[in-house]
């Protein structure tokens, strides 16, 4: 991962992914192997981590089992939300991580590797500490705390906005059955996802949230909606698994109004009259 200066959605990279193949390994992406949940009894977990936000003191809310409602002061720069309180040891393999037991997950058999069994369904407020509307947000995954502002790299952490197989079989088969978002993420009212971030085919599903025409005005709050998930403890270590993650990050990155060019333009006659008659009267 890099970090960049440049502003603007528009510079957010997709990258192509390869063509679906029958079933699929890698810790984002649900497919072949055995669900860790199998040696469970219940599969279930109580464990709940908790959350801070970097700049410190910006956060409001805790985690609960099931869904969270969070609140952020959301400033100029980028800010993060980190989730942190380590795993559950119930398993002795630590399948569920900070963000608790995943309450949609559902066992076939022990045996469903299609659904995440760690995540859950987070309400975020973000309220507009600057002087400025806020015109965009763009909501990123990764473990390390690292600022990116463009160019998204897709991260293979296991890390999603809630991606899952939607034939909740042991094998994927994704050429017949695409991988899904479990909740379709939403933001204020008139404000517009990027379509790229709800398409299996880019680089960035799953890992990558971009909201425009947020029109956040200063001191408001808008409200975002989106599923969280770690899918690597979902698995057997022998299938691919491993622990989920003590701890992770979610990079919120906010994007200011920026002037319409016709009012650039007014702007610019505006100045020009004003500099003219400054120049008459001085004669």
């Amino acid at each position: 991962m890099h970090s960049v200066t440049t502003r603007s959605l528009a510079a957010c990279a997709l990258l192509l992914v390869p063509a679906a193949k029958a079933s699929i390994f890698g810790s984002d992406s649900p497919g072949d192997g055995v669900s860790v949940c199998s040696l469970t009894s219940p599969c279930n977990s109580n464990f709940i981590g908790t959350v801070s936000s970097s700049p410190a003191g910006l956060l409001t809310g805790t985690l609960v089992k099931g869904g969270s409602t969070l609140g952020l002061q959301l400033g100029a720069q980028p800010e993060f939300i980190t989730f942190s309180g380590g795993t559950e040891t119930t398993s002795g393999f630590g399948f569920v991580g900070p963000l608790g037991f995943n309450t949609q997950y559902q066992s076939i058999g022990g045996n469903n590797v299609g659904m995440p069994i760690s995540g859950q369904l987070l309400t975020l407020n973000l309220t507009n500490t600057t002087a400025s509307p806020i015109s965009g947000v763009s909501f990123f995954l990764q473990i390390p705390q690292t600022v990116v502002t463009s160019g998204f790299t897709p991260q293979a952490d296991g890390l999603t906005f809630g991606l899952y197989c939607s034939q909740l079989v042991v094998s994927c088969n994704t050429a017949a059955t695409p991988l899904a978002l479990l909740t379709t993420p939403t933001g204020p009212a008139g404000s517009t996802l990027n379509a790229a971030d709800l398409s299996p085919a880019t680089g960035t599903f799953g890992d990558l949230l971009r909201f425009s025409n947020v029109n956040l005005a200063p001191g408001a709050t808008g409200s975002f909606t989106f599923f969280v998930s770690d899918y690597k403890g979902t698995r057997l270590p022998t299938t691919g698994g491993a622990p989920a993650s003590g701890s992770f990050n979610l990079e919120v990155v906010p994007f200011a109004q920026t002037p319409e060019p016709a009012s650039i333009g007014l702007a610019a006659l505006g100045l020009g009259y004003l500099l003219l008659r400054k120049c008459r009267l001085t004669r």
